[in-house]
């Protein structure tokens, strides 16, 4: 298999036209989504949630909630760097290739930057017409 170009999905393997049953695969998609998507998803809601309030990255920090806030980011953060570490493992086990085709492991981890960066740091104007929308939503 080695020196070979093939694709890898959730019920296997395929390279050079022959394919590779494996379940190790689906198994490690499952561990994915349950301990990086989810958490994620969870942490993005949380942080527009404290936007929502009026909040920003060092003033919720710098409030009463210092005791709650502060092992939520470094959670996220071990996750984060847990999906780097996979990532660094993907280049190493699969090549160069793989690694920047990738969009559950590196494509992942530059959304995760982005999207963060973008949660915190959104306009006022932005942050308005999303609180109208979810008010308007939860009216119905």
């Amino acid at each position: 298999i080695d020196g070979h170009v093939g694709a890898c999905f959730a019920f296997g393997v395929i390279v050079k036209g022959q394919f590779f049953q494996g379940s190790v695969t689906y198994f490690v998609g499952i561990l994915q989504l349950v301990f990086f998507n989810l958490p994620l998803m969870v942490y993005m809601g949380w942080c527009l949630m404290l936007r929502c309030q009026g909040h920003n990255f060092s003033s919720h920090i710098c409030s009463g909630r210092r005791r709650s806030s502060i092992p939520i980011h470094i959670f996220v953060f071990l996750l984060l760097m847990w999906q780097v570490y996979s990532c660094y493992f993907l280049l190493k086990t699969y090549g160069i290739l793989s690694f920047f085709f990738s969009p559950m492991r590196t494509w992942l981890v530059l959304m995760t930057l982005l999207l963060t960066r973008r949660t915190w740091t959104l306009g006022s104007s932005e942050l308005k017409t999303y609180i109208m929308e979810m008010k308007t939503c939860q009216s119905f």
